[in-house]
């Protein structure tokens, strides 16, 4: 049988070779994805349904872990704003008229320590196709983070719900979107395309008439939080502990 005096040594050998081979390798890291509401309040939240709000801004924006008025939501709309906290829902009665514009402010602020943002993302969505009509037209402009206006297809990513899609250019960085319905209530969320990370979209020009139904607005952010993982260093130097533990029990 091995006595302890021959083990402890191996031990402590097998940990210095350990600190050696992957010591000074690379941190691995453990990455937890986290996603945003962009919060819309006041004035919004108090919007009363049949009244001209006008051109209203949001007075309390911000993300979770950001600051409050670091970014805007503006609502013009000649019909009504009848409620948001969390996002916008409102609804619209005038194809030229009615807007939504989101500026997510300083998007790269988040508290989280060792946090990496991957994406921004808008959403429009509780969408019904209106009796006459099986298409949902609207317009944007969006600005992209350190680069600025999108005006390339390139720059959007789109996923739909209930729908399929088509945008086209309409000048220089506006483009044209249009829904053709495929039964229930559809959405649309539109995301930095290439790698590009929005910092700000306007909807605009939503047709056809829906004064009679809601629409749902949305922004947020997803991020990643690293999570370091021990190293090689840290089981070396746990394996010296543990034989220096040993050695004062055998002494």
């Amino acid at each position: 049988m091995l006595s302890l005096n021959r083990v402890y040594p191996t031990l402590l050998l097998l940990s210095l070779v350990a600190m050696l081979a992957v010591g000074t390798s690379k941190q691995s890291l453990q990455a937890d994805e986290v996603t945003e509401v962009f919060e819309a309040g006041d004035p919004f939240f108090f919007g009363v349904s049949g009244t001209n709000p006008g051109d209203r801004t949001s007075l309390m924006n911000r993300f979770a872990t950001g600051l409050p008025n670091q970014g805007r939501v503006r609502l013009r709309d000649p019909h009504s704003i009848l409620a948001a906290f969390d996002n916008v829902r409102f609804t619209a009665s005038d194809i030229t008229q009615s807007q939504v514009d989101i500026d997510f402010g300083d998007v790269e602020t988040i508290t989280v320590p060792e946090s990496t943002l991957t994406s921004t993302q808008f959403t429009m969505s509780e969408i019904d196709f209106d009796a006459d009509s099986d298409v949902f037209n609207f317009e944007i402009t969006a600005n992209l983070l350190g680069v600025g206006p999108a005006n390339q297809l390139t720059h959007f990513d789109i996923a739909t719900v209930n729908s399929t899609y088509s945008i086209n250019p309409v000048d220089e960085g506006l483009f044209a979107i249009e829904l053709t319905g495929t039964g229930g209530q559809a959405s649309i969320t539109i995301s930095g395309g290439s790698g590009t990370i929005m910092q700000s979209l306007s909807f605009r020009s939503i047709s056809p008439d829906v004064v009679n139904d809601e629409l749902l607005v949305t922004s947020t952010r997803t991020y990643f939080t690293a999570i370091p993982e021990p190293t090689g260093v840290t089981f070396g130097l746990l394996c010296l502990a543990l034989v220096g533990c040993q050695r004062r029990r055998s002494i």
